[in-house]
């Protein structure tokens, strides 16, 4: 239960371990430093970035995964793989815990692989938690319908088109597999993202959600980068051509209103970045792409622009690290525009002034929006920070 008399409150931390719990009173203090808006916004997210790692160490179960001792149950594997980049990024840059983060990344990246190994086709599940506070009821229906596709209390298949249930987990882990390849050249992750892989080509149904088609499309790109096998360029090509690029609009956001939401363009936009990144110069989709890569990003500065004053709830949870992510993907294949870096200082300053870690009770599902929201924050950090 939420307490709203301070008295009460103050009591409530008292009692709580502080090595447990990240409502210490320490933590409920303003950090001056942090939120004094004339302080360059670097500067805030460094020492926004240092805290959110502090407090996020204190849940960590030691194997690339957060919170399974913490909050009594088994999270998705978003809220390791998201930081996965990040760690590794992180682990390049001149700061005190950079040899941490890259050991971070590398125990997310064997945290992937083992999850992998739950299955026999090379796909990326998801935890069979049905105490899990967003995915429970999800979950707790395909034991009853399908028990037959968990294994070894993972699920790693549905029947019929209910497999691109599977699509974003999968699809955004490949990633973390394939950036974590690439820093470190780690022979024994070949094998993994090439199961990965095919497990996309072999596993291809049509969803009627383009967010799930840019996830897997996103994988078959870093794949390709990593394996040059072009059957995987061909089907990222393939996906957007058919499926996800007729369906958007001329404002460059998405037909539908779940994936016009801002948190869900941004995960497409990053899609279409990550095709574009490897797409062959001179390839015939390379003018469709960049038209809609273009009209997509104009969209993206824009719903940043519109956001940037709204009020933190779950249902904006999202869009900040999305967008983050999103720019910073942008940022390794060119130079950000004026208002394109403006944007992403928007979403950066929108996390550190709404004070999410500060103003929620932390048993409830927004505390994973929260962290994986906050995770982001450290690609922008790894860009633009740390003796940069």
């Amino acid at each position: 239960m939420q307490l709203t008399s301070s008295k009460n409150e103050f009591m409530r931390i008292l009692v709580i371990p502080i090595t447990l719990c990240f409502l210490s009173l320490a933590n409920c203090q303003k950090n001056s430093e942090i939120e004094d808006a004339d302080t360059p916004v670097i500067v805030r997210a460094e020492k926004y970035w240092n805290w959110y790692h502090e407090k996020r160490e204190t849940i960590y179960d030691g194997n690339g995964e957060w919170g399974t001792a913490f909050y009594g149950f088994k999270d998705v594997l978003r809220n390791s793989y998201w930081i996965g980049d990040v760690y590794g990024r992180l682990s390049k840059t001149i700061h005190k815990n950079s040899t941490l983060f890259g050991i971070r990344a590398k125990e997310i990246s064997n945290y992937i692989v083992q999850a992998q190994t739950n299955g026999t086709t090379g796909v990326i599940g998801i935890p069979d938690e049905p105490n899990h506070p967003e995915f429970g009821d999800k979950i707790r229906e395909i034991e009853n319908s399908y028990p037959q596709g968990i294994i070894n209390g993972w699920i790693v298949e549905l029947p019929n088109k209910n497999i691109t249930e599977l699509y974003y987990d999968h699809g955004y882990a490949l990633v973390s597999l394939c950036r974590e390849y690439q820093r470190t050249k780690e022979p024994t992750l070949t094998t993994p993202i090439n199961d990965a892989a095919n497990w996309i080509l072999n596993n291809y149904l049509i969803s009627n959600n383009e967010n799930y088609h840019s996830a897997v499309s996103k994988g078959l790109c870093y794949s390709y980068e990593v394996t040059n096998n072009i059957t995987y360029l061909e089907k990222a090509v393939e996906i957007h051509k058919t499926l996800i690029i007729p369906h958007q609009q001329n404002d460059g956001m998405w037909d539908d209103d779940h994936n016009r939401r801002l948190v869900y363009h941004a995960f497409i936009t990053s899609g279409l970045i990550a095709l574009k990144r490897v797409l062959p110069e001179g390839h015939y989709f390379q003018n469709t792409l960049n038209a809609s890569l273009t009209k997509a990003i104009e969209a993206l500065v824009s719903e940043c622009n519109t956001n940037k004053n709204s009020t933190y709830s779950e249902s904006v949870v999202g869009w900040p690290g999305a967008c983050i992510m999103a720019f910073i993907e942008l940022s390794d294949i060119r130079t950000l525009t004026k208002s394109e870096k403006e944007a992403l200082e928007i979403a950066v300053d929108f996390i550190i002034s709404s004070e999410m870690w500060l103003n929620n009770n932390f048993n409830n599902s927004e505390t994973l929006g929260m962290l994986r929201v906050s995770a982001p924050m450290g690609l922008y950090v790894s860009k633009f920070g740390y003796e940069k």
